[in-house]
């Protein structure tokens, strides 16, 4: 199997790039304080933005029951939203890395449960879903933690958090729930920092892996959900100099003496990225970056294949 990337940047065009690779279907993180009471979140976007939530929080005594189901999930999330939901509302006041995970989940006495958990860029329904991921209780049993997912957030940007499930039988169309998240905030360099790993190492780069999740019908690719902010040995690779990639051939460093390797022959839907944002001035406005790119295809449809992307973006987050 033969799934990596190799990459070389230097100087810098805009304030924030971004590498992502993501390999078939398959946080400094604080918690500011619990709230025991449901007063957050709504049965609608409407009712959820009276009542936002501070992401780095927890809420306990959650529920989705009685709260009717009004969204049936759209925008590239995943597709079985049938019972009854619950949204949440939050407009982060700084960049980075949100994570919400589903705890303590129980459905209805003496059935089962498929909780979906999902992040949208608006309304549910009318925009573009960010990550996805769901759980199954069986009965009583279950995990403390059922189900994770992260994305990565902008600040003076709003959001919505989706839960919904499925109630074909035999699950039932509700679950109580505890909610729990995180945050880590993206460092801001002056300027851009080691772009072509000649240090050796990922110093000014912010690097988080993650599983990847099946797209839906028709998607270009699969989603992927961060679920680590480290970087994790094995997956980010400083490689160079010298040497060649055992399939494809070609230098692992095509200028300079290093570059970095992203990913494994190693399978799971595992997913990496690294990232850098940083100060632009005319002294680094221009960027160029180099990359080799080897897949081995596992005969998927298109939202479980892997896929490798580089996105540049603005201080406002939009995507150059």
């Amino acid at each position: 199997m033969c799934n990596r990337q190799y990459i070389q940047a230097s100087s810098s065009l805009i304030s924030q790039f971004d590498f992502l690779k993501k390999i078939i279907i398959t946080f400094l993180l604080v918690v500011i304080f619990s709230s025991d009471s449901f007063a957050q979140g709504g049965n609608t976007c409407t009712a959820a933005q009276a009542s936002p939530i501070t992401i780095g929080t927890s809420y306990k005594g959650q529920t989705t029951c009685a709260k009717g189901n009004d969204y049936v999930g759209a925008g590239g999330c995943l597709t079985n939203y049938t019972a009854l939901d619950w949204v949440y509302y939050f407009c982060p006041t700084q960049s980075g890395y949100v994570n919400f995970s589903l705890e303590n989940v129980s459905p209805k006495t003496g059935t089962n449960a498929n909780p979906n958990i999902s992040i949208f860029n608006g309304c549910p329904g009318s925009s573009t879903c960010l990550v996805s991921g769901s759980g199954i209780v069986s009965g009583t049993t279950t995990p403390a933690t059922l189900v994770t997912i992260g994305a990565k957030v902008t600040a003076g940007q709003c959001y919505y958090l989706l839960v919904d499930g499925s109630n074909a039988a035999p699950n039932a169309d509700c679950i109580n729930f505890n909610l729990s998240s995180t945050f880590t905030v993206v460092t801001q360099n002056a300027t851009c920092v080691n772009m072509d790993f000649e240090q050796g190492n990922l110093n000014g780069w912010f690097a988080s892996t993650g599983t990847v999740v099946t797209g839906p019908v028709g998607a270009q690719t699969p989603n992927y959900n961060m679920t680590g902010y480290t970087a994790v040995t094995g997956r980010h690779t400083i490689v160079g100099p010298g040497g060649t990639d055992p399939c494809g051939g070609f230098p692992l460093a095509g200028v300079g003496s290093k570059s970095l390797r992203l990913g494994n022959n190693i399978n799971g839907a595992q997913g990496e990225q690294v990232s850098q944002t940083f100060l632009v001035s005319k002294f680094n406005a221009n960027f160029t970056y180099r990359y080799a790119v080897v897949f081995e295809d596992p005969k998927h449809t298109k939202p479980e294949q892997p896929f490798f992307t580089a996105l540049v973006r603005d201080q406002s987050g939009n995507i150059i």
